[in-house]
């Protein structure tokens, strides 16, 4: 059997991972890679309870793992936990630890494979960081589309208002005894205006929420720019001062 416990032995140092072989909580043998991960060396480990290679913290949710070698009818798996490490130095890391009840000659025995999870929790991090990050920048957003959509309102508000007094002053006008049609066209002609600009702010708001085909076409950006400033003004507030510097 010397080749089979040859073999052993290479399977065991040869092992990406950390193994600790424990006999009642008690660790009896360690691979090359426990040794690295704990700072331990063989001679410091073997004889101590693994205990002492676990956080008091991650110990109260571990109960009776590291010792229910005869609590299991048969061997095999006993299921893996994610526990905190203690090194030799004081530092602590998180580990996923796969443990297994196996029987040998001098009884049954436990065995530990111990995975270092140290780059998965900072991929864990810096996932929940940019979820976090995604998050506030969404609520921003939603405060500045209510900011906006303030704004606008009061800017569709504004062009009804014209809408409504104007056509008021055309149905006055042509009520008249003697109504002058040339003030009936001037105000006919601000209500069509009015609602002109109501029917270019929808194509924008359309266009924005991506619901119609964007056409594009030349601009004068200055004239843009002035038409907008008005619903600009409404929706950045008072305590915002805006300046218009048009080349």
């Amino acid at each position: 059997m010397e080749w089979s416990e040859a073999l052993s032995s290479g399977l065991l140092q040869a092992a990406p991972d950390a193994i600790l072989v424990m006999d009642d909580g008690r660790i009896v043998l360690v691979n090359d890679r426990a040794e690295e991960l704990f700072g331990w060396s063989r001679a410091d480990l073997v004889g101590k309870g693994a205990q002492m290679l676990i956080t008091a913290e991650s110990l109260a949710d571990l109960p009776h793992l590291l010792k229910r070698r005869s609590a299991e009818p048969a061997p095999g798996s006993m299921g893996t936990v994610a526990v905190t490490a203690r090194r030799k130095d004081g530092s602590e890391l998180p580990v996923e630890a796969s443990l297994a009840a196996v029987d040998t000659p001098q009884g049954r025995v436990v065995v530990a494979l111990i995975r270092d999870c140290t780059e998965r929790a900072k991929a864990d991090a810096e996932k929940a960081r940019l979820r976090l990050e995604a998050q506030t920048h969404r609520n921003h957003r939603l405060e500045s589309l209510g900011q906006l959509a303030g704004g606008i309102a009061h800017d569709f508000n504004n062009m009804l208002g014209v809408i409504v007094n104007y056509a008021h002053f055309v149905i006055e006008e042509a009520s008249a005894d003697k109504p002058d049609l040339a003030t009936i066209v001037t105000d006919a002609q601000q209500v069509i205006k009015a609602g002109e600009r109501g029917t270019a702010l929808t194509h924008q708001l359309l266009a924005f929420a991506r619901r119609e085909v964007v056409r594009p076409q030349v601009l004068d950006f200055n004239s843009v720019i002035v038409g907008f400033e008005e619903m600009l003004r409404t929706s950045v507030g008072s305590r915002i001062t805006l300046e218009l510097r048009l080349a």
